[in-house]
């Protein structure tokens, strides 16, 4: 029998341009997202199918992968399950703009734990939320991506940055033209 919590969430799989994602919500807050990169087939669902679930966050979602320009800032987020730690790497991590990068070491900064670059990635590492999230946007003081949360696969946190970075230029160059 599901459990009071289990009752009440709802999932939802999305198709984009670099694959098939799902998101689970929670009283219409964002309590898990599985990236395009992640085998979806792995995942036992505890939660209820809702084509419905979250549209904007569906439209935003789709329209990321398409390169588009997207801020994720008015998608609600429950990381309530999470140490205080981790909740406040989490959201500093969230007001990183759009095509930005910082490193594991100016995040620990932020958050005035200057010390804590090591932490700051096991945090990161346990980020349920990814891309709303933006954890690809935090990499090694050298330039280096580092590890990704939404998978072991540090080349699509690449790509989730040059994509990022691509949507920026054009937007640039759309402008520049006028």
């Amino acid at each position: 029998m599901p459990t009071t919590n289990e009752k009440y969430k709802k999932y939802r799989i999305i198709e984009t341009n670099r694959g098939i994602l799902a998101y689970i919500a929670h009283k219409d807050k964002l309590i898990r997202l599985i990236p395009p990169c992640s085998d979806l087939c792995h995942y036992r669902f505890s939660a209820s199918y809702d084509e419905n679930l979250l549209p904007a966050l569906a439209d935003k979602l789709v329209a990321y992968f398409a390169g588009k320009p997207v801020n994720f800032d008015d998608i609600a987020c429950d990381l309530s399950g999470l140490s205080e730690f981790t909740q406040k790497v989490l959201t500093a991590t969230r007001k990183i703009p759009y095509g930005g990068t910082i490193s594991y070491s100016e995040l620990a900064k932020i958050i005035d734990a200057p010390r804590a670059a090591r932490a700051i990635g096991n945090a990161l590492a346990k980020n349920p939320i990814p891309i709303v999230i933006p954890c690809h946007r935090i990499i090694r003081a050298d330039g280096s991506v580092g590890g990704y949360s939404g998978s072991s696969d540090s080349d699509f946190k690449r790509e989730l940055i040059n994509l990022e970075k691509q949507a920026l230029q054009s937007l640039q160059t759309k402008i520049q033209k006028r």
